[in-house]
């Protein structure tokens, strides 16, 4: 089987929920209720990954069918039950195929608890980036929060069909557009905030606007205080009471609106068919790992952005619809070497997911050693010639915060970093995060590219001396590691750019000592041995500049390696328009980890674009900067909060207060 071929034949045990995550504490998760033992008579099955659902809405709950396996449906159910029934295809054959009232799920992302409110989150649209080897990356575009409820997830179910019948097709320059309740919550809202007579309706008349648990909230509340004893005291007025339900749910609308945001305009990207959590080389040449597995059961949890969003579905048997979603990037480029030889390049970014946050609220390491801004990035070729077996080859480099314990407040466009902690204690951290890499990848080396004066020397004069302390005392083998000091701006001032290449001139023998992986015909040739680790101050624009450098030389170097380079001695420029296709694709890869760290895209890219620096590449990177100045101070604070409710470290009350 080639790397880029995974069949879904029945693997020899399925994987059981305790293999797939851990037990999900109930009071954690809320109401929602995982199916009893005796759920019904589902007919045990190979798990199948499943990749297009039918989504279809009924008084008891959501039903997410199958596309490629009909006889399986995932049941959301509004009674907080979640199981997957089996049936006979054939029985919805006739029900499903032409059901205008079914939207196209993509993805279950998972599901989100807030404080009174749950929501199943959905992809809906989706772009394809590309296919590598034969499997296919897709980019989510849209999302939908789909009430658990049946009057506010038929309004949401309408929305979704609405947008999917405007057409069939999904255009890559088609505008991000998410759904949630926004629409239905607002009016709602609004009429409360405006003493509106939402609140004086029938059963069916002036609730019909409002999800049930809103109706019963009100009702509850109104009713109570109807049969209130007068001598029990002055009564809250009514107008204070409906204001404070507004406001509760404008907060919920709000936390869920930047949860959509995310998982939509925030480069989340999937794979049906391989696992993209891991290298390559991780996965042994293999797409999934594991041929036969589902991916939820193979995926590195480091990297699993959805993956407390999906414990649910996990824990109630239904890891077939779970599927790893990736925060980073992914870009695909194909070029022609010949006639019928050609190669794909994807530069693919992974954001490890332990200590994910903004730009000023998240620098350096915890206590577990996990660091900011922690990106793994793989440039894979795939080289398709036409007397030659299919050939892979991937190379691996990180980038990362200094991992030791320091911050840097938000304050003007270049605040001065503050190292905490004590010397011992950051040490360790700083041991714990490089052992954990040497395990991974191998040998590091570490490249650090801040200023050595100034501000930023604060913090690199710090990481140096921790890096000596902890190969001095042996909490980290010396053989493992090399610190290389380069001052990005010193040596490429006046716009020397061209300077670079003394870097990598530098780094050569490290390079060739590292290697890359190479996979063909069933076997593996060569295997990655380390890794750079490069950082800057924000691991951004200066990180992915050098990053692109030395990709582009590897990538000259396999060339040379398979035989196919056409006059090594050019390098890249024996092949026209390659090494602007690598600048453009290493580009965008920057623009999308700076969007996600930074709000902006990256500083520098017309050098990595062009391979040359001007005028109006400056411009723009003193916009970036003031852009970013603003985002930091205005918004990072909520958007942190966000995403720490994602990955489970933020209860939902702990996000509204950053609201308050």
């Amino acid at each position: 089987m080639s790397i880029g071929e995974c069949s879904m034949a029945s693997q020899p045990s399925s994987p059981t929920s305790d293999e797939l995550a851990p037990a999900v504490d109930s009071q954690a998760l809320g109401d929602i209720r995982l199916p009893a033992e005796d759920s019904g008579a589902i007919t045990a099955q190979a798990p199948v990954q499943v990749r297009h659902s039918r989504l279809t809405l009924d008084r008891s709950g959501y039903r997410l069918r199958s596309i490629d396996c009909p006889s399986k449906a995932l049941v959301l159910g509004f009674d907080s039950q979640i199981r997957v029934e089996t049936s006979d295809p054939a029985e919805n054959q006739h029900t499903d195929d032409g059901d205008s009232s079914a939207a196209t799920v993509h993805v279950v992302a998972g599901i989100v608890q807030l404080e009174q409110y749950s929501y199943a989150l959905v992809v809906t649209d989706s772009r394809t980036r590309g296919t590598v080897g034969g499997w296919a990356i897709y980019e989510a575009t849209s999302v939908c929060a789909l009430p658990l409820d049946y009057a506010s997830g038929k309004l949401a179910l309408q929305g979704i069909l609405r947008e999917q019948n405007r057409t069939s097709e999904p255009s890559p320059a088609m505008p991000r557009k998410s759904f949630s309740t926004g629409d239905v919550a607002g009016l709602a809202t609004s009429q409360l905030a405006s003493g509106g007579g939402a609140l004086d309706g029938d059963e069916d008349g002036g609730f019909k606007w409002l999800s049930p648990q809103i109706t019963r909230i009100f009702r509850q509340s109104r009713d109570s205080t109807a049969s209130e004893p007068e001598s029990s005291g002055i009564a809250e007025p009514e107008s204070a009471r409906r204001k404070t339900s507004a406001s509760l749910e404008r907060m919920e609308l709000r936390v869920l609106d930047e949860i959509i945001r995310v998982l939509s305009s925030s480069g989340i990207f999937y794979s049906y068919d391989c696992d993209l959590t891991r290298s390559l080389q991780a996965k042994g040449g293999l797409a999934a790992g594991n041929e036969n597995a589902l991916l939820a059961s193979v995926a590195d949890r480091d990297y699993w952005f959805n993956w407390h969003l999906q414990r649910l579905l996990l824990d109630s048997g239904a890891s077939e619809w779970a599927l790893p979603l990736v925060q980073g990037c992914a870009q695909i480029a194909q070029y022609q070497i010949a006639q019928s030889d050609s190669l794909q390049v994807c530069v693919l970014s992974r954001r490890n997911c332990r200590r994910i946050g903004t730009r000023y609220e998240r620098r350096g390491v915890d206590a577990d050693g996990y660091a900011a801004n922690f990106v793994e990035t793989e440039q894979i070729m795939v080289l398709e010639a036409s007397d030659l077996p299919l050939h892979y080859a991937s190379f691996v480099q990180t980038r990362g915060s200094m991992p030791f314990f320091w911050k840097q407040p938000a304050s003007g466009l270049h605040p001065a970093p503050i190292v905490t902690g004590e010397i011992a204690d950051n040490a360790v951290a700083c041991a714990r995060h490089l052992n954990h890499e040497i395990e991974r990848l191998g040998r590091q080396t570490l490249v650090n590219l801040v200023e050595h004066k100034g501000r930023e020397a604060i913090v690199g004069s710090t990481y140096a001396s921790l890096v000596g302390h902890c190969v001095s005392d042996e909490m980290i083998d010396a053989r493992m590691v090399r610190y290389v000091p380069w001052d990005f701006h010193h040596e490429t001032r006046g716009m020397r750019y061209d300077n670079l290449q003394q870097l990598v001139d530098q780094l050569r023998r490290e390079i060739a000592d590292m290697g890359y992986f190479w996979y063909s015909d069933g076997q593996m040739l060569t295997t990655q041995q380390g890794a750079f680790r490069i950082n800057c101050m924000d691991c951004l624009d200066r990180t992915n500049v050098v990053q692109s450098a030395l990709a582009r030389y590897v990538i000259n170097e396999q060339l040379v390696r398979m035989g196919v380079h056409a006059a090594p001695e050019q390098g890249l420029a024996a092949y026209p328009g390659l090494e602007s296709t690598l600048n453009h694709v290493w580009a965008n890869n920057g623009d999308y980890i700076s969007r996600q760290y930074a709000g902006t895209s990256a500083m520098k890219g017309d050098f990595t674009r062009t391979g040359r620096r001007n005028f109006s590449g400056m411009v723009n990177d003193a916009t970036y900067s003031l852009t970013r100045l603003w985002i930091n101070t205005f918004r990072d604070y909520f958007s942190q909060s966000v995403l720490d409710f994602i990955m489970g470290n933020h209860k939902a009350g702990a996000v509204f207060r950053t609201l308050v």
